[in-house]
């Protein structure tokens, strides 16, 4: 099947359950102060707000419940009202010669933090496409300056391959798929608009094959109900397959709005398991000897498939870019932190 048939099958399907409005806001600022896992990246990047993919678990709802207060009605915001972020570009080119000014540049950016950025209103709205333009620009101005990850869960992102190759020559990339379970079903109501796992598992290969650097996000992990060892293999041997140079994977988080939108999806598609959800998630976190447990098995299946974590930068413009090794653990200390590991 060739590039523009997937789209259109996509397409397709995407229109047959499309109930999401879209819409406007003016931008006023695109580039967000944060701080990644483990001081993965110093700045994110949102191009929508919401997201329509609407993942059951995302974190973001909580920050969409804050801006437009709880629904009455139990419409689903998050997902279904999708706004682009008018004038994003150009706010961008000036923040990135600020912050080039400042001698910044080379903090690390995240594209896609608290929404997908290849989400179905990119293929029409190409927001993402005219901020990876913009990003161009700057790194072509500043060679070996620009750090940028690209988070997604949609093989959209192939669509861009001709500027993330230009971005990868004259800076450095990571693009990292999200990809949970390899199982469809549950993926299907887990993440209601997103892309199959089989062609998650293309992007990962075509993006491989375009030299770029591309890794797996094998989270969230669901306690019980998706931390199976051999589930988790699955994952992590098809991305393997697939080119994935480094694998990342979290515990499931639950706060807020995530948290009750999480719970429904529980009692709604496994009530079996809502007694467990509802005793492991008094707080935000399972208790610490569940997050051992997972993490051990991750740490185990990061070993014998030779995946790192994540892929450090090159500390200079030049310096060498090798594939690091997985090394045992040495048993202190967690073996992934708990926010939001996106490269």
């Amino acid at each position: 099947m060739t590039w523009s048939e997937i789209l259109e099958q996509a397409d397709a399907e995407a229109s047959a359950r499309n109930d999401a409005r879209y819409g406007q806001v003016p931008c006023r600022r695109v580039l967000n102060p944060t701080r990644g896992p483990a001081g993965s990246f110093l700045h994110s990047i949102n191009p929508y707000l919401n997201c329509e993919l609407g993942c059951a678990f995302c974190f973001a709802r909580e920050f969409s419940r804050r801006r437009e207060g709880e629904r009455l009605d139990g419409e689903d915001r998050f997902a279904r009202r999708i706004h682009a972020k008018r004038g994003a570009a150009e706010v961008l080119r000036s923040e990135l010669e600020r912050l080039a000014a400042a001698g910044k540049l080379g903090e690390p950016i995240a594209l896609g933090t608290a929404t997908d950025p290849y989400q179905p209103l990119e293929r029409r709205q190409q927001l993402t496409r005219q901020l990876l333009g913009v990003l161009l620009e700057a790194a072509r101005a500043h060679p070996g300056a620009l750090r940028l990850i690209v988070a997604t869960r949609s093989d959209l992102v192939l669509r861009d391959v001709d500027l993330l190759r230009q971005l990868r020559e004259v800076g450095q990339l990571r693009v990292t798929l999200g990809l949970p379970s390899v199982d469809r079903d549950l993926l299907r109501s887990l993440e209601p608009r997103a892309p199959t796992p089989a062609l998650r598992l293309r992007a990962v290969e075509g993006l491989r094959r375009a030299g770029l650097e591309v890794g797996v996000s094998c989270s969230p992990i669901l306690p019980g109900l998706g931390e199976d060892p051999r589930a988790l293999r699955r994952v992590v041997c098809a991305a393997q397959q697939a080119g994935a140079r480094y694998l990342q994977a979290e515990v499931l988080s639950l706060r807020g709005a995530s948290r009750q939108a999480f719970m429904a999806w529980v009692e709604a598609q496994h009530p079996s398991y809502a007694g467990l959800f509802a005793q492991l998630y008094r707080g935000p976190l399972p208790p610490w000897t569940v997050r051992d447990r997972i993490e051990r098995v991750v740490h185990v299946l990061r070993c014998q498939y030779g995946l790192p974590e994540r892929l450090p930068w090159a500390e200079r413009e030049g310096a060498p870019r090798r594939l690091p090794t997985a090394t045992p653990w040495s048993g202190a200390g967690p073996l992934f932190e708990g926010g939001r590991s996106v490269g």
